[in-house]
């Protein structure tokens, strides 16, 4: 009896084996690849195309070679060399789902997106039963899955991403992505990826890209480092941070630079434009993304609009704080004038609930700014004031409440000097030159409550107001002058 139940054990063991052994042989066959792409083939609208399909439950590994998705235009549109999956089926019986390695090498991926909004992709993959009903979903409780995913390395080799539809594309190239150490339930991973040699065309304008790398670290699913750089021929770009508390109430802490040759931008525009010089911009922000501190510089060198707009340069320094926009130096040279701003925009209202929210009504915005512009000479203006010598120097202030004209409520002040003014015709003489105003702007109405001309022993005096709407002007003159001539 015991020799009986001896054999038996052997029998079912060696039957065992010879089931597994089947299984495998089986799957490394083409009737048992051709029965799994025949399968697949009947679910999408597109076709599966695989040369090599193969896997060993002894080694634990998953190969797929020359695989090819095909839309019903008979286009690729994405295909890779060869997908390798490493994994442990040991580990299973933890209730884990551990992948040593996955790679796929030389994937490219071709998207087009037609007049109407469809991708090719998807429509490759997902079925349309336009005669079946839409099923009522119930929503169930998720209960998350009943094991827990573990990836060592994926890394993606030599990848080719390529986008298009009627006005722009994307052509991504060299393509390699490394992540590493995912896990799903502690919600953690590292990755590294790069771009080189890449293009994107929007409508007949290109851009290259010579280099382009993210590198990040998730940690817990709720803390991510990163560090992105851009070389392209437009600019070159870095920004470095840190994301905390991601999925409740996101925080920030980064610093991003970007230095640009203003001419590579004239490809965007028309030929009224000639731009010049090189500009460097830092931003700097920490706190929570719904309320952040930012600190924002920009610095311009050998400024150029066009050939007629040259100056020495901007700059710039701002800042953000409880929704609030400060100017705190702007210094503009340009045709001769040093003109510098300051103020400030409170956003408060604009933005209640946080720059997370949407934007309320754009007439609650409050803002204060001024302008004080010096050095400036009638020459270095002639093409557009002809016929006029001398200098000149201005000032104004702006402080208000609201945008649209119906419910702006402002109050400014503008001041003119001009020394040596003079026209350019014979028997005129110079003069110096001043002008002050002050008045109102609310619900359309233009108030003038303070107009004041002076050269020489000459004063002209103003009061009015200018309806908007019903563009009526009602206005006050005085004129006082010891000598007319001067004045005339």
């Amino acid at each position: 009896m015991k020799k009986k139940f001896t054999l038996a054990g052997i029998g079912l063991v060696f039957t065992f084996l010879a089931i597994v052994l089947s299984i495998f042989l089986y799957a490394k066959t083409d009737h048992a690849k051709n029965l799994l792409v025949n399968k697949i083939n009947t679910s999408i609208p597109g076709t599966i195309l695989v040369e090599n399909l193969e896997f060993s439950l002894i080694n634990s590994y998953v190969k797929l070679g020359g695989i090819q998705i095909k839309d019903r235009q008979n286009t690729t549109c994405f295909k890779f060399k060869s997908l390798f999956v490493d994994f442990k089926i040991s580990s299973l019986f933890n209730k884990v789902l551990e992948i040593t390695l996955l790679t796929v090498n030389r994937p490219e991926i071709l998207l087009v997106k037609d007049t109407s909004g469809h991708i090719n992709l998807m429509d490759t993959l997902i079925p349309k039963d336009k005669n079946s009903p839409e099923k009522e979903i119930t929503k169930k409780e998720n209960k998350g899955l009943p094991f827990n995913v573990v990836v060592k390395k994926v890394q993606v080799i030599d990848g080719a991403l390529t986008f298009n539809d009627p006005d722009n594309s994307i052509e991504l190239r060299s393509l390699n992505i490394d992540i590493n150490d995912i896990n799903l339930f502690a919600q953690t991973l590292s990755l590294t990826s790069q771009v080189k040699n890449s293009t994107i065309r929007l409508k007949d304008k290109q851009i290259l890209i010579e280099n382009f790398s993210i590198v990040s670290e998730l940690e817990q699913g709720a803390k991510i480092h990163f560090d992105i750089e851009l070389d392209s021929d437009l600019c070159i770009f870095k920004v470095k941070g840190i994301g905390t508390n991601i999925l409740k109430d996101p925080q920030m802490d980064f610093k991003l630079t970007a230095t640009s040759n203003l001419e590579q931008f004239n490809r965007f525009f028309g030929d009224t434009i000639d731009l010049g010089g090189l500009a460097k911009v830092t931003l700097k922000g920490k706190g929570p993304v719904n309320n952040p501190e930012v600190a924002v510089n920009l610095d311009v060198t050998k400024l150029k609009i066009n050939e007629d707009l040259k100056g020495d340069g901007v700059n710039l320094s701002a800042s953000l704080d409880d929704r609030i926009v400060s100017i705190k130096k702007a210094n503009l040279n340009i045709l001769g004038s040093d003109i510098s701003f300051n103020g400030m925009a409170d956003l408060k209202d604009f933005f209640p609930k946080g720059f997370l929210s949407p934007a309320q009504n754009p007439d609650t915005l409050k803002y204060d700014f001024s302008f004080d512009q010096k050095n400036g000479d009638f020459q270095h203006i002639e093409k557009w004031v002809k016929g006029f010598s001398g200098r000149f120097s201005s000032a104004g202030k702006l402080t208000g409440k609201g945008i649209h004209p119906e419910t702006l409520a402002a109050s400014y002040q503008f001041n003119l000097v001009l020394e040596d003014f003079k026209q350019d015709k014979p028997e005129t003489d110079f003069l110096d030159f001043e002008t002050d105003m002050t008045g109102t702007i609310e619900k359309g109405i233009c108030k003038i409550t303070g107009f004041k001309a002076k050269t020489g022993d000459s004063t002209i005096e103003a009061f009015g107001q200018y309806d908007i709407f019903k563009k009526t002007l009602n206005a006050d003159l005085n004129a006082k002058s010891q000598d007319l001539y001067s004045i005339t």
